[in-house]
């Protein structure tokens, strides 16, 4: 995620930032950071169902979300 989309999201007012005081960064917490996360995984969903890859790619997530559950594949 570029900075750029960050200031945007900022100006909108979804997002809001401190800053750290030694490397004068902006910092987000945990759930703005789990949201931009979301975002790029959607932005590359996207990119999946143009290229015809999205079926595969969600059943990889299935798989994985049921390991996560069972502890285990099915």
């Amino acid at each position: 995620m570029t900075s750029r989309t960050l200031r945007y999201w900022e100006q909108k007012g979804l997002f809001s930032s401190s800053r750290d005081m030694q490397s004068n960064w902006r910092v987000y917490d945990k759930v703005q950071s789990m949201a931009g996360q979301q975002v790029l995984r959607f932005r590359y969903l996207s990119t999946l169902k143009k290229s015809g890859f999205l079926e595969a790619y969600m059943h990889l997530l299935i798989v994985q979300m049921r390991y996560m559950i069972d502890g285990k594949y099915k």
